[in-house]
């Protein structure tokens, strides 16, 4: 079967733990992996026009989400200053990326190897220095993960938040970032807070109820 590479770069945002972290290791490591790639396959599942990534409200916050785990999205690469407002059940706990990338195998034309397909991914998050990457909730720091899955497969809609129509289809993917786990949020609103040097920022209004 022939093969494509790509790979499409992404900060994607929200943030909610304390101070920066390092990398993921052992068990913790096994769990972001794992989380990582769920999120991606939440996060390209929907079409460009109801895609969370490009909400610029938070309209689309419920969308595809179940279980005690609910992914946050963020925004593609220099977009602006977006705010969202979001509503999560209690006892829900969040994980988003501050910055992420991922490099997949589509049907069509090149074969990667899987050290590939890590590099590749790494490529577009190693520039970002941790130091530039800044998450808050309620005004408090919160802690961020670097964090690499492990290959996963993925499903790219036609009509895709990346427009590429000609990537649409199965592929195998590798996914890097920085990335953060929350523990469910006392009921009530929180704002959340991200920011990645001058390329993201992003604000969500949570309410807990």
């Amino acid at each position: 079967m022939a093969i494509v590479r790509v790979y499409r770069p992404f900060i994607v945002a929200l943030v909610l733990l304390a101070t920066l972290d390092g990398s993921a290791r052992g068990e913790q490591s096994g769990r972001y992996q794992t989380l990582a790639a769920k999120w991606w396959a939440w996060a390209v599942s929907f079409p460009a026009d109801a895609n969370p990534i490009g909400d610029t409200t938070g309209a689309l916050c419920a969308e595809g989400q179940s279980g005690n785990t609910w992914f946050l999205a963020g925004t593609l690469f220099n977009v602006g200053p977006v705010t969202r407002t979001c509503t999560i059940p209690v006892g829900t706990k969040l994980f988003f990326p501050v910055v992420n990338s991922f490099c997949a195998e589509f049907p069509a034309v090149l074969h990667m190897q899987l050290a590939e397909l890590r590099d590749c991914a790494a490529r577009d998050v190693d520039p970002f220095d941790p130091a530039d990457l800044m998450a808050t909730v309620d005004g408090e720091p919160v802690p961020i993960v670097r964090a690499q899955s492990a290959l996963f497969p993925l499903f790219l809609p036609e009509d895709n938040i990346f427009g590429c129509p000609e990537c649409a289809g199965h592929s195998q993917e590798v996914a890097d970032g920085y990335w953060v786990l929350l523990e469910p949020l006392t009921p009530g609103v929180h704002e959340i807070h991200f920011q990645a040097g001058d390329t993201i920022d992003v604000t969500y209004i949570i309410t807990v109820a």
